[in-house]
């Protein structure tokens, strides 16, 4: 069953249940095709994703079969910048065990997805994927040189092969344009290439 919300916007158990009433459950997965997505909780508790959702967690790695598997946090396991100290490094012993797990199943692995800091980063760190990306519209903190641009993620999959396509929304590199009339109903821009006035 598919509730199709990423849990981040609770903070606390009583933030946590109140999710549960409106969405379901704070941690879920679903298949689609061959590949399995699974939505972990980091928000409930403190630092950890806690051992009840470690086990689970386990026997969905290890039911997976086949299928590629993307993994969906809202904090970093290793976060690089204004979340260093406050996602789950603050807890590393917790944060290694799930790390590992990761490194056990990177076959099927195509990428843990994790959101918290406002900005874009990649790691391979032991064979396992790891994407932050936070730069979906929130306020930017770090310059673009470091990630601190806006962006989305295309992830296209093929059978087994997996791209991961990096798409920056924003200003471009493009000359001015001269003044020109603009009929109504004309689209100068689109959402995926920005606007042409950032």
């Amino acid at each position: 069953e598919t509730q199709g919300m990423i849990p981040g916007d609770f903070t606390d158990p009583a933030s946590a249940r109140l999710y549960r009433e409106l969405c379901g459950p704070p941690h879920y997965l679903f298949d689609y095709g061959r590949a399995r997505f699974i939505v972990l909780d980091t928000e409930t508790l403190t630092d950890t994703i806690g051992p009840e959702q470690f086990e689970w967690l386990e026997r969905q790695l290890e039911g997976a079969g086949e299928r590629i598997v993307f993994v969906f946090l809202h904090q970093p396991l290793f976060p690089v910048n204004g979340a260093v100290g406050g996602s789950l490094d603050r807890n590393p012993e917790d944060r290694d065990q799930l790390h590992r797990l990761f490194v056990k199943h990177r076959g099927k692995i195509k990428g843990v997805f994790h959101g918290h800091e406002h900005l874009y980063h990649f790691a391979e760190r032991d064979g396992v994927p790891y994407y932050i990306t936070g730069g979906a519209g929130s306020n930017l903190y770090v310059p673009p040189e470091i990630g601190g641009f806006h962006h989305w993620l295309l992830v296209q999959v093929e059978t087994n092969n997996v791209a991961v396509t990096l798409k920056k929304v924003g200003a471009t590199n493009a000359p001015l344009q001269a003044p020109r009339r603009i009929a109504p109903g004309v689209v100068l821009e689109s959402w995926e290439n920005g606007l042409f006035w950032y």
